[in-house]
């Protein structure tokens, strides 16, 4: 859903979307799902404009990447 909201431009609700999908994730322990979630809300700060909350997702994003080895993800987030 969160895909779809940024995509419609909505951004709060996408944002929504997105922080609640984290929560499921870290409940069930799905690391790699929390880390593309973590980017994914980043991005959506990113889009709003705040750029100090997209750094600090992304640099949540990368911890948990180098941690599982999801260098897939990592490359990514760098980029």
């Amino acid at each position: 859903m969160g895909r779809i909201y940024r995509k419609q431009k909505k951004l709060d609700e996408a944002l929504q979307e997105y922080k609640q999908a984290l929560e499921t994730y870290l409940q069930l322990g799905y690391v790699r799902e929390a880390s593309e979630t973590h980017s994914n809300i980043g991005n959506i700060y990113f889009d709003k404009g705040d750029f100090n909350q997209a750094q600090e997702q992304y640099k949540k994003a990368i911890h948990i990447a180098k941690k599982s080895e999801n260098h897939h993800l990592l490359g990514g987030v760098y980029a």
